[in-house]
């Protein structure tokens, strides 16, 4: 049991941070072993934050279930 791929929704404020993560999963993007979305979410002062992280979630899920047997969801900053 492994895993085969991995997809990461990066909610990084600003383009500047977001390609900071991008450049250091690059290798792997190439390699096909990682697939990257950058899903910004703009205010985070407001609640509705959890609307924005279950939309990600949901999203991986519809986009990928013909390809996935079983799926992992976790937030990176909070393991």
């Amino acid at each position: 049991v492994g895993v085969e791929h991995f997809f990461f929704f990066d909610n990084s404020r600003s383009r500047d941070e977001s390609l900071q993560l991008y450049s250091l999963l690059l290798p792997m993007i190439e390699e096909g072993l990682v697939t990257y979305y950058w899903w910004p979410f703009p205010n985070r002062t407001n609640k509705p934050w959890i609307r924005h992280q279950c939309a990600a979630y949901a999203s991986s899920s519809y986009w990928h279930r013909s390809i996935v047997d079983w799926m992992l969801v976790s937030d990176a900053d909070e393991f």
